[in-house]
Formats: structure tokens, sequence, C-alpha cells
């Protein structure tokens, strides 16, 4: 199965295992949510730079977006949630941690960043913590 998904080239993309949706990112400074048969579920409006890395959260309600000095949080239908403008040059690679609480990226000045997401709870053996970062 494919879709024309980007006007021109996609240079990022990332699967959501546990509610089956896609997001994408390209040089038409776009990001877009999918599900699994294509069918598009948001589009963003045009952004200042090319999408260069996208990457969904392991809990699935979030994922992240970045290009140049940029990265943003979204939420699993394409909402921004908050947008951070670093010194970073192009960041090329994105991931989370596995509790969904930090982000990491790969940077075009040869840096990594690290980055904490705030009031966010996370369930550890029936036991829910809230992480404030200060």
């Amino acid at each position: 199965m494919q879709w024309r998904a980007h006007d021109g080239l996609i240079l990022t993309v990332s699967w959501q295992q546990s509610t089956n949706l896609i997001v994408s990112g390209g040089e038409d400074c776009r990001y877009r949510v999918w599900d699994s048969l294509g069918h598009a579920l948001f589009t963003s409006s045009v952004h200042d730079h090319a999408i260069t890395s996208v990457a969904w959260a392991p809990a699935g309600d979030l994922f992240a977006v970045a290009s140049f000095n940029t990265i943003q949080l979204c939420d699993r239908i394409g909402w921004s949630h908050s947008l951070e403008k670093v010194d970073t040059g192009t960041i090329y690679d994105i991931a989370w941690s596995l509790d969904s609480t930090q982000l990491t990226g790969a940077c075009g000045n040869g840096c990594v960043i690290v980055s904490h997401v705030v009031d966010r709870s996370v369930l550890f053996f029936n036991m829910q913590f809230l992480i404030t970062v200060f």
C-alpha cells in the first residue's frame, strides 16, 4: 500500500504500535498524522524549515517534531502543546525514554540535547508519580 503523503521528499516517519498511527515530516515544512490505511488525520501549518525528525512517545499519547533550531511536542491528534527554540542547528534524530518523560536529539552543531516533559505522571508498580521539573 502507498499514498501521496507530502509535496516533496519525506524526511522522517514514525509508527506508533499501540495506537496504529503514523506521523511523517518532510521538505514541505509540514508534519502529518495518518492512520495505517493512509487517511490523513492532521496536517500542520507550514513551518519555517523542513521537518527532519519525528518520534512517537512509547506511551502513544505524544509525539515530538524537530527541525532547524526547533523542537515541538504534540498530542496524538497533532495539536502542538510546546514549541522550543534551541541553538542547535538542524535536529537530525530524536528518541524517547521508555517512560515517555525525556527526549533526546542529535543536533547539527555536534551536540546532543536532552529535554524533560514536565507535569507528566508515570505509573510504576501500581503507584503513580507526578514528574515536575523546576
